[in-house]
């Protein structure tokens, strides 16, 4: 992802509404949003994203 996409946006938000809904449909995964969301998080908090 580079930092030209956030377009005056604040990280996490275009984190969670744009960028990892995109990822999660180029994986076919959209049924499994909250399972996905949730170890986003996860990996956010403890530094590794």
């Amino acid at each position: 992802m580079s930092l030209a996409d956030l377009r005056g946006q604040e990280l996490e938000p275009y984190l969670f509404e744009q960028w990892l809904q995109a990822t999660i449909r180029r994986l076919g995964e959209a049924e499994a949003y909250d399972q996905v969301k949730d170890a986003f998080v996860t990996q956010f908090q403890q530094g590794r994203v």
